[in-house]
Parts: structure tokens; sequence; C-alpha cells
């Protein structure tokens, strides 16, 4: 997990600059959601250092189209299902930012390689699948709205009451910070929303959408470590977000936000570790 600082801290930094990326790195660090596959020593863990390592390359061949970092590409997006076959969320994200920043102006053929390219990389992990008539996550529940409300909030990072409750405060300094500068820095053009950030924020509400969407109707997927390889992005996006505000106000929100965290973690060190523990994949 700490490995996954750099190519976080690299990508974010080339996609919107070393501000953004110090605060993403930040939220990174005081990720419930992050924090807790960590200490849990499981593939988790591997699926976001995957992620990290996906999205640093990705803002090196986003914008181009040679064929041979678009193989790489693939390649490494093939070999991340290896670490959890729900690791195709950050590239489905990633997609969603390309077609909201260019469009339908997007090197094609090199994607369509990579695509093969992926496709030779994943493959033998279909041998691995369960078998016929099995369902090794038939543990997960259909989800409710409080399933659904615990989701995002995990995905955010927040997770005890009190980051919650901070979490929900400092929507009212960065609010009346942001909405007398609305109409001077026209962010109600078309332009100003043809972002990279903007773009990563739409890619992860249609991911957890369409994660929503197939625990309804099929298999339910409402479970928070399956989100853990868009985790990282959350953080870029939140990242980006704070490096528009003011010095004084970014650094009091993660202040404020990593004392929360730290004190929820004390929190649940502070509790007797559990006689049994229950593996679920």
């Amino acid at each position: 997990t700490l490995l996954a600082l750099w190519p976080l801290y690299a990508g974010t930094r080339r996609l919107a600059g070393p501000v953004a990326a110090a605060a993403a790195c930040l939220l990174f660090a005081g990720h419930n959601g992050l924090l807790l596959q960590a200490v849990a020593c499981r593939g988790y863990a591997l699926a976001g250092l995957w992620a990290c390592l996906l999205f640093w390359r990705w803002t090196y061949v986003w914008d181009t189209d040679s064929t041979r970092r678009w193989l790489g590409f693939g390649l490494l997006t093939g070999l991340g299902v290896w670490t959890h076959y729900l690791a195709v969320l950050a590239p489905g994200v990633l997609g969603v930012t390309m077609l909201w920043r260019e469009g339908w102006r997007q090197p094609w053929r090199a994607l369509a390689l990579a695509l093969v390219a992926f496709g030779l990389a994943a493959w033998p992990i279909w041998w691995t699948r369960p078998l016929t008539g099995s369902n090794p996550i038939g543990w997960a529940e259909p989800p409710d709205l409080r399933m659904v409300i615990g989701n995002l909030w995990l995905l955010l990072g927040v997770e005890t009451p009190l980051e919650k409750q901070v979490t929900l405060a400092l929507l009212v300094p960065v609010l009346a910070w942001l909405l007398p500068r609305a109409g001077a820095a026209r962010l109600w053009t078309t332009a100003a929303w043809r972002t990279p950030g903007v773009g990563l924020a739409l890619g992860i509400v249609l991911v957890f959408i369409a994660m929503l969407v197939e625990s309804l109707l099929w298999q339910p997927l409402m479970v928070p470590r399956f989100f853990t390889p868009v985790m990282p992005l959350v953080c870029c996006v939140l990242g980006i977000g704070l490096a528009q505000l003011p010095t004084a106000l970014r650094t009091g929100i993660l202040l404020a936000v990593l004392t929360a965290t730290a004190w929820g973690q004390w929190q649940q060190y502070r509790l007797p570790v559990p006689a049994r523990y229950v593996w679920r994949p």
C-alpha cells in the first residue's frame, strides 16, 4: 500500500500539478477503505497498488496514438485482473474520462490493439473461474439504501460517525468560498467542465451505478472492498478539487480529515481482537 503512493503522486502531478498530487497522497494515507485492506494483507491491497500504477501509465498514453505505449498499457491492464476480477473497474473509469475529455476523437486503432493485449494477458484467468453452479460470493446480500449509503461513504474513505460529521461540516466553508466565485470563474460553461478531473469523477459515478444495477438485477456486488481498485482514483479526484481552494482552507480541511481518521483508527485498535476471523473472497 505504501508503494502505491509513488505512482499516485506521479500520475496526479502529471495530470493536475504537485499541489493536487500532494493532497491526493494525504487523502490516500487516511482513506479507511485502503487502510482496512492494507492491514488485512489480502489481494485487495495489491489491486490498489496496481490501480495506481495503471493510472500513472495512463497519464502518459491517454492523449497519444503511440501503438507501443498502448500495447504496454493493455498488457498492464490485463495483468491487473490477476489481482482481482473487479480490477477492471479502474480502466473503466479511465475510459469514461477519455470519452468525456475528447469525445469520439480517440486513437481507436491503438485502443483496439490495447484491447487485444488486455485479452491475451487476462485470458488465462478464465481457467481459474469458479465451477459452474458454484457461487463463491453467495454470502453477498442484495443492497438496500443503508448499504448503498455505506458503500458511498467508504468509497470516499469515510467510515466512523466522527468522520462523517467532520466531512459534512467541511462542506460549509467549501461552498461558502466556491459559490461567490462560480460566476467569475465561468464554472457554468461547458469548457470549464471538460477536464480530466471531472471525467474521472463522472467515471467513478458511472461505475458505482453499474455495480448497483448489477447488484439489484443479478449478482450482488455492493461490498466495500470490491471498490478498492477505484479508491485511489477517488483520492485523485478529491486532491484535484482541493488544489482549487486557497492554501489555508485546503490545509485546514486536510488536517481535519486526517485527524478524524487517526482518531477513528485509534478507537478501532482499542477494541478487543476477535477470537475468530471469517475469511470471505
